[in-house]
């Protein structure tokens, strides 16, 4: 199937669009329905990843992307450097951010957020889903959908990168998302180079191992918040939580 390049990337807002929709759906049903007034960002991000994910899985056969692809990947010399070299060049961006813009605008959760998170529910969503089906919809999904668009794969790192900073809107504040977008840059290298989402997913579990301990770092020398001012959990606008 032929696409224009802007249907394309209209098709990758709208995908970020039901993110947020089946996130705040979530919420009301917590609130409405459950009457639970403390919501879990992180069940309800989830929640908006999962659908985003179907999503692109049906589009994936009608657009002509064969997913699979990303899978596929041999354990050999290039793929062990362009994983280390993912891990190292990510971790480098978030250090030198620190530095230039201050470490509040890298972290996505509140500390007590991340405190009164089950940590079994912790590790499955952090380092389990959130990174494999992020990898899979961005350096996935529309990476792909790009290069074959443009026949190009730098193209695609830039737009699939833009789309994933996109995503982040809510996640981070405005200084943020630079980033943000920094490190969606570097997460597809690997792809771009290897054509695989591997090393991109190791590296993304990486980013949030290191954010999940800089929070706690935060919570002991007594910064109770690290985005800033408080929000309300169960306003919709809030829940873009990745």
């Amino acid at each position: 199937m032929s696409l224009n390049p802007l249907l394309l990337f209209l098709l990758g807002l709208g995908s970020i669009g039901i993110m947020a929709l089946a996130s705040t759906l979530y919420v009301l049903a917590c609130v409405k329905v459950f009457r639970k007034y403390s919501i879990n960002l992180l069940v309800a991000g989830g929640v908006g990843q999962l659908a985003a994910l179907l999503t692109v899985l049906g589009l994936s056969p009608i657009l002509g992307v064969p997913l699979q692809v990303f899978f596929g990947a041999s354990l050999d010399l290039a793929f062990t450097i362009w994983t280390l070299s993912s891990i190292g060049l990510s971790l480098i961006v978030l250090m030198a951010s620190t530095r230039i813009i201050g470490e509040e605008y890298l972290m996505k959760f509140p500390v007590e957020t991340i405190k009164s998170i089950n940590p079994i529910i912790l590790v499955l969503i952090l380092f389990f889903l959130a990174p494999i089906l992020e990898e899979i919809i961005f350096r996935g999904f529309f990476f792909y959908a790009f290069k074959i668009v443009f026949n190009n794969g730098l193209i695609a790192l830039v737009l699939s990168a833009i789309l994933f900073m996109l995503a982040h809107l809510k996640s981070v504040k405005k200084e943020g998302l630079l980033v943000i977008f920094a490190i969606a840059l570097v997460l597809g290298l690997p792809v771009l180079t290897l054509n695989t989402i591997i090393p991109s997913i190791i590296t993304h579990v990486t980013i949030n191992i290191v954010g999940v301990l800089e929070s706690r770092r935060l919570e002991e020398i007594g910064v109770e918040e690290v985005r800033g001012e408080n929000e309300t959990l169960i306003e919709p606008g809030n829940i873009w939580a990745y």
